[in-house]
């Protein structure tokens, strides 16, 4: 008995000397508990009290310190890592550009450098292609981008002829076009078209052979729409028609030739015909579109609907462009409303086949060019009566279709007469 009354006091006074430390800490203390007497029963042991967790702050500060300084470590190793890589560089530039002076490098070495260095980087980019894909096709498309340029200057160093040099920039403008199928890579295609646009004035083609230009725009547009219809990516798309029409409109200032005129329509009939064709082959599961690229996702709300606007921007901007050709009112007339019926039978073949959307716009271009056609054919008093009747059966299809944009037209035409 007396070994556990002795056991009791022990607990007491622990709890004692517990409140007493927590009451020195700011913590509420417990009640005082007195000594228990010989006569009095000692009082139960109050049950343990959680002690504050204080270090829950001091916890997440040192974790903050830790980043900042990992960080700042990290930091400082990128700036000394590029330090170091340009400084490297800039001796390699100054040994090279020393080695040249004295002629120790000859022009036909410096090329085979260039193409190992255009190679090198190629073979690096598809190392890490898997781990670190952005910086990958980075690399991969400044490959080509050196070997383009290293094409091109083996002509002023005399390494090969103006012939062979034009062949092998051509040869890299493919292969960057292959290379980005290969890849899934719009920019490394895109890159392929600029490089083959640029070519014709590189070699100082343009402006002495504008039809050599219009042809080159012609082939160039049918090769880079070879890999739309492959792979669907409507940014090499509008690159093409903007670089080719672009080409074509230099081409079409300087000469209104056959040639130049025939390439200008078609180029003019692949942009209307192939993003249409794709488009309806892909809706019908026969051709499958390449996974999205992050550019194509990105630019996805600029894109969508292209190929209702190229449907009517192609036809409009080809005869734009081929206006150069020695015509009369008469037989613009003519061209414009074969062009005219050409979309007719267009708009009846995409609606038989349920294809509503794409056939109200054709319908819609249909009726534009008709109505110019007209306008060109007729001239006086007849003229001023067609216009208004154009005007009114435009509207009555437009209500009949439902389709706005030729109501539109229809309050345009009343508006001009």
């Amino acid at each position: 008995m007396d070994l556990e009354h002795e056991l009791k006091e022990l607990r007491v006074r622990v709890a004692v000397l517990e409140n007493e430390v927590l009451s020195l800490k700011g913590s509420p203390a417990a009640p005082f508990l007195r000594r228990p007497s010989a006569t009095q029963p000692p009082l139960p042991a109050p049950p343990p009290v959680p002690r504050p967790a204080a270090s829950a702050p001091k916890q997440g500060t040192e974790a903050i310190e830790r980043f900042k300084k990992a960080l700042s470590v990290q930091t400082s190793e990128t700036i000394l890592k590029w330090a170091g890589i340009g400084l490297v560089l800039l001796a390699v530039a100054f040994a090279v550009g020393l080695a040249i002076e004295r002629g120790w490098i000859t022009p036909t070495m410096r090329i085979i450098a260039a193409g190992a260095v255009s190679i090198a980087l190629f073979v690096v980019g598809q190392r890490i292609r898997s781990t670190r894909a952005l910086f990958a096709e980075t690399l991969q498309g400044a490959s080509f981008v050196a070997g383009f340029f290293t094409a091109f200057g083996s002509i002023p160093m005399g390494v090969v002829s103006g012939e062979v040099g034009f062949a092998a920039m051509v040869v890299v403008a493919l292969a960057a076009l292959v290379a980005s199928y290969m890849l899934n890579s719009p920019p490394i295609a895109v890159l392929g078209l600029l490089g083959g646009a640029s070519t014709p004035f590189l070699i100082e083609r343009f402006p002495e052979d504008p039809e050599f230009l219009a042809s080159f725009a012609a082939l160039i547009a049918i090769s880079t729409l070879i890999v739309f219809v492959a792979t669907g990516w409507r940014t090499l798309l509008v690159s093409t028609a903007a670089v080719t029409w672009g080409m074509l409109a230099l081409a079409a200032d300087e000469s209104d030739s056959a040639p130049v005129v025939i390439s200008i329509a078609i180029v003019g009939v692949a942009l209307w015909l192939v993003p249409l064709g794709r488009e309806i082959l892909e809706e019908r599961g026969t051709l499958v579109k390449a996974p999205m690229h992050r550019i194509e996702e990105s630019l996805e709300p600029l894109l969508k609907g292209v190929i209702h606007r190229f449907a009517i921007t192609a036809p409009i901007v080809t005869l734009l462009l081929a206006q150069t050709a020695e015509l009369s009112r008469y037989q613009w007339s003519a061209v414009i409303g074969a062009v005219a019926v050409a979309f007719a039978i267009a708009s009846i073949s995409l609606h038989r086949f349920e294809f509503r959307q794409f056939s109200l716009t054709h319908v819609t271009v249909s009726a534009l060019l008709g109505s110019i056609a007209i306008s060109l054919a007729l001239d006086g008093d007849v003229l001023m009566i067609s216009v208004p009747l154009q005007a009114t059966a435009l509207w009555l299809i437009g209500r009949r279709l439902d389709h706005k944009p030729m109501i539109w037209q229809s309050h345009v035409l009343y508006v001009i007469t």
